[in-house]
């Protein structure tokens, strides 16, 4: 017996400019997010990235990873994740999370930065780390001021090495001179981190 394909309600269009000239924290799971005090960015939104709820609660939660990559007490907190807008790209992505409320989830297509550095409102690029696709999401969302927190790279099992590094920071200059186009400006509040902008 064939299971009913999940239909989400939310289009990821409707979030084209919806906070325009926006402050964005991007936040990610390393080291240099317990460092933060968020009492400074309270006119910030924050976009997070799989079990950043271990720590803090964005507004809006981006998953692109299958949730088998997670085990433990990080599958756990996204299973339980209280955030209302999760940004994926599997529309089918809540069947594996059991009783899952998929209406939460916005489907997004991506395109890798490499085929499309020009950026557009029609895809939203990735690179290969969650918190890449939350940046340019933030753009998408009207931001105009971009930081990045907890995006550290710092033993990290798969891409704390050469060729990742490499491939992160080639693709991090190419958003970075086209956020720049855009009078968007990117900044990495991580002095530990491996990303360098």
């Amino acid at each position: 017996m064939r299971r009913k394909q999940i239909v989400l309600s939310k289009d990821w269009r409707n979030y084209i400019d919806k906070h325009p000239n926006s402050k964005w924290l991007v936040c990610g799971v390393g080291p240099s997010i317990k460092e933060i005090d968020l009492n400074n960015y309270t006119d910030h939104l924050l976009i997070g990235v799989n079990d950043i709820e271990s720590i803090l609660k964005p507004d809006y939660l981006v998953i692109v990873d299958r949730i088998g990559t997670f085990n433990g007490e990080r599958k756990n907190t996204i299973i339980n994740t209280k955030c209302e807008e999760i940004f994926v790209n599997n529309t089918q992505f809540s069947r594996e999370l059991g009783n899952f409320d998929h209406q939460r989830l916005i489907n997004i297509p991506l395109i890798n930065i490499r085929k499309a550095p020009q950026l557009s409102n029609n895809k939203i690029v990735f690179s290969n780390n969650s918190t890449f696709v939350a940046c340019d999401l933030a753009r998408i969302m009207g931001g105009i001021d971009i930081k990045l927190i907890g995006v550290d790279f710092t033993d990290h099992k798969s891409l704390d090495n050469p060729k990742q590094l490499e491939r992160i920071n080639h693709d991090y200059s190419i958003l970075n001179k086209e956020f720049k186009k855009r009078n968007i400006k990117l900044t990495n509040l991580s002095k530990t981190s491996k990303l360098k902008l």
